[in-house]
């Protein structure tokens, strides 16, 4: 799979390097905002482990203020590293090699209103992740918002749950309408229907770590 940048630069995933040839190493920041119970850790998880996360698992943390309801909610400030390989390859041809390390910030809606401090460093951040569930009408309107603010850039949009038919709030015109809506701002939809083969969950995830390679690159990081 490969991913044309609009700059004219090309990502692909790369053969390992032989032992002789160290990759360039670029640590990266990425901060994962949305509303309460859309599914941030739940993202997280698919992110550094390829595979869903089961509702099962998830602990039985107080929800906070304000959820809807849909699950538990991250009481802080989670954080949680994994690692990319892509291919730079230039305009004039020649490439190299370069491992991203990515630490996702999965801060909780209530302690990111509650503490200045976690606000200013996720919007530090080298990119952000705009998460909105396909069962939460108000995240919808929500990401919407917050993909059009002043200074918004180097965003994903993510839409979960986009598999729980019966519980849809937003309609698959809807999401058809987000790349429009949002101009110039990836969007990924991420299904987990029971039964799924692992590679289904596999696939969102290496889409998603693709376009958090190419704005980060682009960005002259």
């Amino acid at each position: 799979m490969a991913t044309v940048t609009s700059a004219g630069c090309l990502l692909q995933p790369p053969l390992y390097p032989p032992p002789s040839c160290d990759p360039t190493v670029v640590q990266v920041n990425v901060s994962l905002c949305g509303l309460a119970g859309v599914g941030k850790t739940a993202l997280a998880h698919l992110i550094c482990s390829r595979s869903p996360l089961l509702r099962a698992l998830r602990s039985d943390a107080a929800e906070e203020e304000g959820s809807t309801g849909h699950g538990t909610s991250t009481l802080g400030l989670e954080v949680s590293m994994t690692h990319w390989a892509v291919k730079h390859r230039g305009a004039d041809g020649t490439g190299k090699v370069v491992l991203l390390q990515l630490q996702l910030w999965d801060c909780g809606s209530a302690a990111r209103k509650k503490f200045a401090h976690l606000q200013q460093q996720a919007s530090s951040c080298d990119a952000t992740v705009f998460v909105m569930s396909a069962s939460d009408a108000a995240s919808h309107a929500w990401a919407l918002a917050a993909v059009k603010a002043p200074g918004t850039a180097h965003a994903v949009l993510v839409v979960t749950k986009c598999d729980l038919a019966c519980q849809a709030q937003v309609t698959r015109a809807e999401l058809a309408a987000l790349p429009s809506a949002c101009p110039g701002v990836p969007v990924v939809l991420v299904e987990n229907p029971p039964g799924a083969e692992p590679s289904k969950a596999d696939e969102a995830a290496c889409s998603l770590l693709d376009h958090i390679a190419e704005i980060v690159l682009q960005s002259g990081k």
